[in-house]
C-alpha cells in the first residue's frame, strides 16, 4: 500500500503492456483499497464470468459493490501476481490471494478455520484501455487458519 507522502507511479495505455496495466488495477483495487480504479479501468459495460464470478460480481455496478466490501470485510487482504501472459486483447493472471477471510462473500461470518491463502487464475478481456471482462477460471483455497 502507498503510504500518504509517497508518490504512486500509475500506468497509461500509451505507456506500456496490458500485463502492466492489469497488475496496475490488481494493485489498486485489491492491495490500496482504491475503488476508483473500477471507475477508471472498467469499462460501464462489464461482465463478470466464471462458475463463481458471474454470480459475484456480473456487471459494473456488482464488481464495484464486491471490492467495496472487501475493502471493509477483509483489510489485509492482498494479492501477489505470480505470473500472467498476454495474448491480443487477453491477460491471464494467476495470483496468490492472502490475509484473513473472515467473512464469506456474501458478507455472513466464517467459522474457523478461515481461508488464509487462496491461489486463482483470472483471464482479462481488454479493449480501448477498460476492461469489457474478467473469467475467474479456478480459485483453490491453499491455507487457512
Amino acid at each position: 500500500m502507498a503510504s500518504g507522502s509517497a508518490k504512486v507511479e500509475r500506468w497509461t495505455m500509451a505507456g506500456g503492456a496490458l500485463g502492466t496495466f492489469i497488475r496496475d488495477y490488481i494493485g489498486r483495487v485489491v492491495n490500496e483499497h482504491d475503488i476508483s480504479a473500477v471507475d477508471e479501468m472498467v469499462s460501464p459495460d462489464y461482465r463478470g464470468t466464471g462458475p463463481e464470478w458471474q454470480r459475484l460480481a456480473p456487471d459494473f455496478e456488482a464488481l464495484r459493490a464486491f471490492y467495496q466490501r472487501q475493502a471493509t470485510q477483509r483489510p489485509d487482504w492482498c494479492i501477489d501476481i505470480q505470473e500472467s501472459i498476454e495474448v491480443g486483447e487477453y491477460v491471464a493472471v494467476r495470483a496468490l490471494a492472502s490475509g484473513k477471510q473472515a467473512f464469506d462473500d456474501d458478507g455472513a461470518r466464517r467459522r474457523p478455520p478461515f481461508p488464509t491463502e487462496v491461489e486463482w487464475l483470472t483471464v482479462y478481456h481488454v479493449v480501448e484501455g477498460r476492461i469489457v471482462e474478467s473469467r475467474v477460471v479456478t480459485s483453490v483455497v491453499r491455507s487457512q487458519a
